[in-house]
């Protein structure tokens, strides 16, 4: 039996769940965008993207779980910051962006009047 050290013993996983944009910017002239979407945790060198959604346009769906290792004692400090790019060849373009305190969301008060 081991102890595990000391920066490890309150770590955890923090999931956040990708599901869809509605009535997004469109940046594509001709065609439907190719949005994906870029996860960030504050106080934290960690991202990560979603896939590409070939001809998406203005509402599409990912539908897809992304993983942030965290100290869970810290949790409640933490925000996700969100921002969605159409999948251009050269440069992406910036569709919208947002974030989220990882506490409302937890205690399901994100988004409400309290």
């Amino acid at each position: 039996f081991r102890t595990p050290p000391p920066a490890m013993a309150n770590n955890g996983t923090l999931k956040v769940m990708v599901l869809e944009g509605r009535n997004m910017k469109d940046h594509d002239p001709i065609g439907k965008q190719d949005p994906y979407v870029v996860a960030r945790i504050s106080h934290g060198s960690q991202v990560q993207r979603t896939r590409t959604i070939r001809g998406g346009g203005k509402n599409c769906a990912w539908n897809q779980c992304l993983e942030f290792a965290v100290n869970s004692a810290s949790l409640y400090n933490l925000r996700v910051h969100i921002s969605v790019y159409d999948d251009d060849p050269g440069k992406d373009d910036f569709i919208g962006a947002g974030e989220a305190p990882c506490n409302e969301v937890a205690a399901g008060t994100y988004g409400k009047d309290v």
